[in-house]
C-alpha cells in the first residue's frame, strides 16, 4: 500500500469522522491483514517478514481498540484477537491492547516501527490538521457525486464527514451534540501506550501501571492468554 493510502486510513479512523466511517476502516485493515503474505501475528515475528504497512495497520488498530463508540471498539478487538491471540483465548478488550502492545514493542526494538510513527498513526496528530481546512473533494468528486467511503458520512452530516449536531422541532433547540473525542479512554492513556511501545520513560504524566504489568508478563510468558493466570500466581 502506498503512503498516501496509509494516510488516508489514518485520517478516516479519527473521531471527526462518523462510526460508519470508522467501522469501515476496521473493516479495511483486517482485509489487509488477511491479504498480508506475512505469518501469523505473533511477538517472536521475523523482523524480514513484517512489511512497515503492517505495522501502520496494527498502530491504526490500536487507535480503534478506543474508540468512542462500542461498535467499532468491538470490531477492533474481533480483528486483533483473531490475528494476535491464540484461538482458544476468550474475547477480551485487555488481552487485545495488552498483546498489541507487546507485539508492538517487540516491532520498535527491531526497527520496524519508529517513535514518530507510534506517535502519528497511534495519536493521530499528524493528519488531525487536514480536517481544519476541507477540500472539495474530500466528500464529492468532480461529478458531484459522493466519494465512496464518506458517502454516508457525508450526506448525512458536514462535508468534512463529521457529524451534525441534532436539532429539535421549529425552536431549533439542541437536544443532542456531537460527543467530544475520545471518550472511552483519555488522551493520556494513549500517549502513556506509546511511550511503553517505544520504551520511552512514563514517570512524567498519568501513570497506567496496570497495563505495563501485563505487558511485562506477556514478554515474559509469551502468551498473552495467561497474562491474567500469570499475574494472579505472582500475587498470591
Amino acid at each position: 500500500p502506498s503512503e498516501d493510502f496509509l494516510r488516508i486510513l489514518s485520517l478516516y479512523s479519527l473521531p471527526a469522522f462518523d462510526m460508519q466511517t470508522r467501522a469501515a476502516v476496521v473493516d479495511a485493515l483486517q482485509k489487509g491483514i488477511e491479504t498480508s503474505p506475512s505469518p501469523r501475528l505473533t511477538t517472536v515475528t521475523v523482523a524480514a517478514d513484517f512489511p512497515e504497512y503492517l505495522c501502520v495497520y496494527l498502530l491504526l488498530l490500536l487507535q480503534l481498540l478506543f474508540d468512542d463508540a462500542y461498535d467499532v471498539r468491538l470490531a477492533a478487538c474481533r480483528v486483533i484477537s483473531g490475528f494476535v491471540l491464540p484461538s482458544y483465548a476468550m474475547l477480551d478488550h485487555t488481552s487485545c491492547v495488552v498483546a498489541l502492545v507487546s507485539l508492538l514493542r517487540s516491532r520498535f526494538s527491531s526497527g520496524n516501527l519508529s517513535a514518530l510513527m507510534v506517535s502519528r498513526y497511534v495519536l493521530g496528530s499528524a493528519d488531525s490538521h487536514l480536517l481544519e481546512t476541507p477540500r472539495k473533494d474530500t466528500c464529492y468528486g468532480e461529478d458531484g457525486t459522493a466519494g465512496s467511503l464518506l458517502d454516508e458520512s457525508c450526506a448525512h452530516g458536514n462535508t468534512d464527514g463529521s457529524l451534525q449536531d441534532e436539532v429539535s422541532d421549529d425552536d431549533g433547540e439542541i437536544l443532542f451534540e456531537k460527543e467530544a473525542d475520545n471518550l472511552f479512554a483519555e488522551a493520556s492513556l494513549l500517549t502513556y501506550l506509546v511511550d511503553l511501545i517505544t520504551k520511552k520513560n512514563t514517570e512524567g504524566g498519568p501513570q497506567f501501571t496496570a497495563y505495563k504489568e501485563m505487558v511485562q508478563m506477556v514478554e515474559q510468558c509469551g502468551n498473552p492468554a495467561l497474562v491474567y493466570t500469570t499475574l494472579i500466581d505472582e500475587r498470591f
